[in-house]
């Protein structure tokens, strides 16, 4: 599989995030992951040979500045 998906990279304060909007303020009520723990959960449910091939700081228009270098786009590969 090749997935591509954002994690976390620095831990966002609960007031910043209680700040946002309804969007970002829905994604991490999601519990979204840290970088390793991500992988770990990809491991956990059977894939092998996991690895991250991309990975950048995520930054979109419009995104609130209190979450820049917070947020990190990966691509893993892993097979099954």
């Amino acid at each position: 599989m090749l997935v591509a998906d954002l994690v976390i990279g620095e831990a966002v304060p609960d007031e910043v995030v209680r700040g946002l909007d309804d969007a970002w303020r829905g994604w991490f009520a999601a519990s979204p992951l840290e970088k390793q723990a991500y992988l770990d959960a990809v491991r956990d449910v059977g894939f092998r040979d996991v690895e991250v091939v991309a990975e950048h700081e995520f930054d979109c228009p419009g995104m609130d500045g209190r979450l820049r270098g917070s947020l990190i786009s990966i691509q893993v590969r892993a097979h099954k």
